[in-house]
């Protein structure tokens, strides 16, 4: 069974931490992200999971992991890889995760993607919880930060690989421009009533390649 939790609100006072890349061991040291665990958000993890799984995607990275709850939704459906900057969050989804064929973590700052996953290909790539701090560079517009990431994405992706995307419901217009080079596949609407913070939520399925 998975090791939820009835609830767990996120504290205002951790906020913050969530949206700077520089503070991402604090902010999981602090658990800021706690509230993502609850079973009300579960709905985020159950839809990108049955995707993958619809998708018949063989090969996952899973970008920005956290704690690795995903690859507890996906079981042995597909070998996966997740990456994180904090080494907090790695060391906890391994022990949430044993390490078995096929199932890997790492600590990197997936800004330098292509170096830390060694010029390997994958079926899917997810990039869940997109925030507003995580760009190439913390100068400039977000979108335009932001583009350099994807870039790595497709150059990881081949072309009958998905690109699953999923933040908050409010960020999408913003994100719109940086979806602008891929193509649709499909994509969910998330309302998660009894989660409180953070409750309405996307996911949007591209293609790589225009």
């Amino acid at each position: 069974m998975h090791n939820l939790k009835l609830a767990a609100p996120q504290h205002e006072d951790h906020e913050y931490l969530t949206g700077i890349p520089e503070l991402q061991e604090e902010a999981h040291k602090a658990q800021a992200y706690e509230y993502l665990q609850s079973i009300h958000m579960m709905g985020r993890y159950a839809c990108i999971s049955g995707i993958i799984r619809a998708m018949k995607c063989r090969s996952v990275l899973d970008v920005g992991c956290g704690e690795g709850t995903l690859c507890t939704y996906l079981g042995s459906t597909a070998s996966y890889l997740g990456i994180d900057v904090s080494g907090t969050a790695i060391s906890r989804a391994r022990s949430k995760n044993p390490t078995t064929e096929g199932r890997e973590f790492i600590a990197g700052d997936f800004r330098k993607l292509i170096s830390l996953v060694q010029g390997r290909q994958f079926d899917a790539i997810v990039w869940a919880g997109i925030g507003l701090g995580w760009r190439e560079s913390q100068d400039g517009p977000w979108i335009e930060s932001l583009l350099p990431i994807v870039r790595q994405f497709q150059e990881l992706a081949h072309d009958k690989s998905i690109l699953v995307f999923e933040s908050l419901y409010e960020y999408l217009d913003a994100l719109m421009p940086l979806f602008a080079s891929l193509s649709p596949v499909t994509g969910i609407d998330l309302f998660m009533p009894f989660a409180g913070a953070h409750n309405r939520r996307f996911i949007r399925v591209l293609s790589p390649r225009p």
